[in-house]
């Protein structure tokens, strides 16, 4: 981990906190060691908070897997696992072998309370992943790429390389940052050079009560890439 990484700066956060002071100090983070440090306080109290906003977006995410894939028996990593909501809706939806990375053990050890998961480990997305290429089946990634969290690069094409060939990668992008910080150009490339086709960037509403919308990003990586 270090807290020499910067991010983007963007000026000022103009995405709703939804009355929540951690939301606010985790989107104007500047580095990797700040996010960890408010995520490992946020951690005990996350769930009950993001709840009072209606944060739907696990929910969105494995609907949209089972849109494009169906039922999903083989392996998925949950990048940026948080504290598990995402592998809850996972298994909702019939998924089984989930493994879990995210960059605060305090938000990894609430995620171990759920059962959920097959294996947990703290992960920097910022920096390379430390999966073998063609690993997972779906790779997921639920509320990170947002303010002072993770940029476009090398997160987007990391998830690709360690998918599947056909497999999935199935993200949430928050609307004001899809094309001031990025994501958008860089999901063009990651198409045009023929690593990825983008089957959806449909917006909605992620966390509902405090108005703010996301892009469900549902990208297939192409057989032979």
């Amino acid at each position: 981990m270090t807290d020499t990484l910067t991010r983007q700066d963007s000026g000022p956060v103009t995405t709703s906190d939804g009355g929540c002071e951690y939301v606010s100090r985790v989107h104007n983070s500047k580095t990797s060691k700040d996010l960890q440090d408010i995520y490992d306080k946020w951690a005990d109290q996350f769930n009950d908070d993001i709840a009072k906003q209606d944060y739907v977006a696990p929910k969105y995410v494995a609907e949209a897997i089972l849109d494009n894939l169906g039922k999903v028996d083989g392996d998925i990593l949950d990048a940026g696992c948080g504290t598990g909501l995402s592998g809850i809706a996972l298994a909702q939806v019939g998924c089984k072998n989930i493994d879990g990375v995210d960059l605060s053990t305090g938000m990894l050890k609430v995620a171990a309370k759920t059962g959920l998961y097959r294996s947990l480990a703290p992960a920097d997305l910022s920096k390379p992943i430390e999966k073998q290429d063609d690993t997972y089946d779906v790779v997921t990634c639920v509320g990170t790429l947002t303010h002072g969290h993770v940029d476009p690069k090398p997160a987007l094409e990391e998830f690709i390389r360690i998918t599947k060939p056909g497999g999935l990668i199935v993200a949430t992008i928050i609307d004001d940052i899809w094309a001031t910080h990025g994501y958008e150009a860089e999901v063009k490339r990651l198409q045009d050079a023929g690593l990825a086709e983008v089957l959806s960037t449909e917006s909605k509403a992620y966390r509902q009560n405090a108005g703010v919308y996301a892009k469900i990003l549902v990208l297939r990586k192409r057989i032979g890439s």
